[in-house]
This record gives C-alpha cells, structure tokens and sequence, in this order.
C-alpha cells in the first residue's frame, strides 16, 4: 500500500489509465525539491490521525530532499485509514492531487476524483471505518462504565482512562486498544487492572478483551533493583491473566459471544481470590510460591504449567528471581526448596541464568530483613 502527491502543474490525468502513465513519469522525472511537499509533511506530523512510532521521523528529510515530481509519504502497516484520510485532507488544503494505488482513486484539489466511481467507493470505505470506531469507542465507554461500577466497591479507582477510545498512532488502528486501568492501594504497594481491547480483523465485531492483573510490592522491587539494577521492564512484582484460569494459557476474554456487561463479574470471580490473598507480603508469598494453590482446572501438556506460580516463573528473571525475594523476605520454611528448583529451572533458560540466581542469593546473604 502505498500514496503519492504531486502538483497538479506537473500533470492532471483524466481517468485511471491516464493516471497509471502520469504516476511512471512523475516518479522519475527530476525536480526541485518541492516547498508543499515539505509544508504536508509538517502536517501530518502534527495530526494526531498521522503521527506514531511507525518511521515517520525521517519523513520532513525525505519531503525536504524529495527531487522527483511526486513524493510518497510513508503509511503504516495495517488498516492505516486514519494515516491516508489525513493525507487526503491535508493534501487538498495544499492544492496536492493525491493517488492511492491500493485503491485506484485519485484524489484533486478542492474535493474531486478523477471519476464519480472512485468518490463513492471512497466515501463508502471511510463512512465504514467512521462507523466501526464510532462502534469501537462505544464498546470501549461500556468497559469503563461496568468495570468502574464491578470494581469500586473493592476499592479499585479507574486511572488512564483512554478518553476517546481511539488508538494512539495510525500503526495501532485497529489492533489493541488500551481502554483503561484499575488499582487500588495494598500493604507496600499496588494491585491494579489493565484493559485492552482488540479487533485486529476489520471486519469482525470487538472479539477480545485483554485484562492483565498485577501486583507491586515495593520492597521486593527495590531489592530487586540493587541486585540487578533499572532497566526497561515490568513494573509489577507479580503478574497474571485472569483469563488463564478459563481455558489453557489464554489470555483474553472472547466478546463476540459474550455480554461486555457480563465481562467485569467474570474477571473479579477469577482474579479477585488472588488478589485479595496478596494484599500483604504473607499473601504474596503464598501466590508466588505454592504450588498447590490456584491450580488450573482444565486439562493441560503434561510439560506445561498447572498452577499459578509456576506459569508466573516461567516468564524468566524478571518473575522467577522475585520470588525467591519474597519467600526471603517472610523466612519461608520452603526457601530453600524454591532455591533448588530455580537451579534446575535455569538450567534451562537462555533469558536467566546460574549466574543471575547466584548474584541474587550473594546480597540476600549478605542483608539484613527489613
């Protein structure tokens, strides 16, 4: 998928053939570098509907030294409606002609199309994709209003609520969503609710939900940094998906067949058991380190996880070293049992190793509990 601009001084074709034509010429045909060329990539970049972490850094350099007749503006993967009705609207106000090749349409200045065809084709793909977020944004509203209404009276408060439901960068479209968090305080730190919504395929309704549930207890985070230092990761000590406890190893919640009114008592039935059990270092303890606790109750791979705790030490050093810090941190009877199982256990990991067990068990014995 591609689109390019070009001065309607350089050439206006008259119909699709006529465009094919002019497009092979321009693209090679030297010219000064153009000042609207530059003039639209400013535009874009400010246009919330364009920008995103996609590439488009380089794109006031490749306006600036564009020395063709007609300058493609980078699109993202994806849908990338949003991406091209921005260039579309913003090229017209520049007095641009604009060919989108995915779709065969020429757009020129002032609002025409090279053939009436090409506009209602046009109209009909941007009134849908105006239809599907207007759907999206509603469904993303509900979400907030019943989690909000399922959650408050466990003392969980919403907190970066995504207020237009909208995504964040044209990349995104019509991929994950975050609609929203959460949290309420516990002994020494956090415990909070993560909401995504997904409707990757165009053409389906909002078919999944991603809630993420996690927990933060500060001092093992600040143990956890002396040993290891900051770096880029999860801030939670203790992370899951609810979703997990349903079928195996899921982690979404299906819409397509479910109420989104249903969706709140469904995640605080298979969340909230851990996450009240984990309101203090005791708890956290117990979720982080017994195995015979929160098993799954559906078949499994025999090589695969059938518990909590060891699903959650599976996703390598940054959960499987924390916790032997809070089994530490209690005097648990099984500390020592943890330690050797993580031997074994990174024996076979690329993501954490010997060395990385060893260098947390030389500070724990060097410290003093708090």
């Amino acid at each position: 998928m591609y689109i390019l601009v070009w001065d309607p001084a350089a050439g206006s074709p008259k119909d699709l053939d006529d465009t094919l034509q002019l497009v092979e010429r321009l693209q090679t045909q030297p010219a000064e570098p153009h000042p609207k060329f530059l003039a639209l990539a400013q535009r874009l970049l400010a246009d919330s509907a364009y920008a995103g972490g996609w590439g488009a850094e380089r794109m006031l350099d490749k306006a600036r030294e564009c020395a063709v007749a007609a300058w493609e503006p980078p699109l993202p993967a994806g849908d990338g409606m949003p991406a091209m009705r921005a260039v579309i609207e913003h090229a017209d106000a520049l007095g641009l002609i604009v060919y989108a090749a995915a779709r065969q349409a020429v757009y020129l200045p002032g609002g025409g199309t090279v053939t009436p065809e090409q506009r209602r084709l046009e109209d009909e793909d941007f009134a849908d994709y105006a239809a599907r977020l207007a759907k999206r944004a509603a469904a993303c509203r509900q979400l907030v209003d019943v989690f909000t209404r399922q959650f408050a009276p466990l003392g969980f408060a919403p907190g970066n609520i995504e207020p237009s439901a909208v995504p964040r960068s044209a990349v995104l479209s019509f991929a994950d969503n975050h609609v929203g968090e959460f949290a309420r305080p516990i002994d020494d730190g956090w415990q909070r609710l993560i909401v995504t919504v997904n409707d990757a395929d165009a053409d389906s309704e909002y078919s999944k939900c991603y809630v993420a549930a996690g927990i933060r207890h500060e001092t093992v985070e600040t143990i956890f940094t002396r040993v290891f230092g900051e770096y880029i990761r999860k801030p939670e000590t203790f992370f899951f998906s609810p979703a997990g406890f349903e079928r195996d190893r899921a982690d979404d919640f299906n819409l397509t067949t479910a109420p989104i009114a249903g969706l709140p008592a469904r995640v605080q039935r298979l969340a909230m058991p851990v996450l009240d059990l984990a309101r203090d270092l005791q708890g956290l303890d117990v979720v982080m380190n017994d195995t015979t606790r929160f098993v799954f109750d559906y078949p499994l791979h025999p090589l695969t996880p059938d518990n909590l705790a060891d699903s959650f030490v599976g996703f390598g050093r940054q959960s499987c070293l924390k916790t032997l810090i809070v089994s530490w941190l209690v005097k648990s009877r099984g500390f020592a049992n943890r330690v050797a199982a993580l031997r074994a256990f990174v024996k076979t990991r690329v993501d954490v190793g010997e060395a990385d067990l060893e260098r947390l068990l030389a500070y724990l014995r060097s410290a003093s509990r708090p």
